[in-house]
């Protein structure tokens, strides 16, 4: 297993290290120095982690029990949530992200504070993509069948989850990207959504 634990850390660094790197002011087609290969921009470096991060997960999900008890792995779910949330053209992006949910989803038992990070993650997906409220209200309470909101929310409140959840927000508003506060932003952002939903089908569009 840790062979899996290590390449999923080293890829979470390496998506960490071209974040702010990439699809913003700099020429996407600037090439890096140091690196041979004949597309070695920054786009082409975090590309290729994302790639290497949704096998590694998938096999490390589908061939191990110990996804559904270990913590040790969580981080490459909330690195491949944000990065399939930032290029929702790939038809593929809501299986990888469904992926990433039902991964917390598993750890929800002996990890309660995987409630918090999955709605983080679902309160992103509501404000960045055209998922609707619907949609999204029937993957939590999916989520709380299963257990992953199996405790009182007195006691969910004593949870504290300080660590960022929305990794390109993180680089401009640490406070606002913790998972605590995206998690906060979930009821929100599925009313407002309700409104966008509807005024959509009025209009026709």
């Amino acid at each position: 297993m840790w062979p899996y634990f290590n390449s999923i850390w080293l890829h979470c660094i390496i998506l960490d290290i071209f974040r702010r790197f990439t699809k913003h002011s700099l020429d996407r087609r600037s090439r890096m120095a140091t690196f041979t290969a004949w597309d070695s921009s920054p786009d082409a470096a975090f590309a290729a982690s994302v790639n290497q991060l949704k096998s590694l997960i998938v096999e490390y999900r589908t061939n191990y029990k110990a996804s559904t008890y270990s913590i040790l792995w969580h981080s490459g779910l909330i690195y491949l949530a944000n990065a399939v949330l930032q290029d929702t053209s790939d038809p593929e992006w809501r299986i990888y992200f469904l992926l990433c949910i039902y991964g917390y989803e598993s750890l929800s038992r002996p990890y309660r504070i995987s409630e918090i990070i999955a709605q983080g993650l679902l309160s992103m997906t509501l404000r960045d993509t055209n998922m609707t409220a619907t949609e999204a209200r029937k993957i939590k309470e999916t989520l709380t069948e299963q257990g992953l909101d199996n405790v009182q929310q007195s006691m969910v409140d004593e949870i504290r989850a300080t660590f960022p959840v929305d990794l390109t927000l993180s680089l401009k508003d640490p406070v606002e990207a913790m998972a605590e506060n995206m998690a906060k932003q979930f009821d929100s952002l599925a009313i407002f959504q309700d409104f966008l939903d509807q005024e959509q089908m009025e209009t026709g569009d």
